[in-house]
């Protein structure tokens, strides 16, 4: 599913990013931390300069990244 995200992401990002929201990933202690773990691999200055050191908590609506776009719909 990575292949065809890189052609088309604007119509795979719902898919990728649906699963694990419904799953509870982010309230997973050990997944956040290897997450964590692989942007430190990937982007070695991000995470040192704290860009992807962001912790929410009952939240609805909340985007972070760079150059998004969000539509809300509550």
């Amino acid at each position: 599913m990575l292949a065809e995200y890189k052609s088309a992401p604007q119509k795979w990002e719902g898919l990728l990013t649906a699963e694990p929201t419904e799953a509870g990933a982010a309230q997973d202690d050990d997944l956040v931390a290897a997450a964590k773990a692989l942007l430190e691999l990937i982007d070695q200055s991000g995470p040192k300069s704290g860009k992807y050191n962001v912790k929410i908590k009952d939240s609805k609506g909340v985007q972070v990244g760079d150059g998004n776009l969000q539509v809300n719909k509550f």
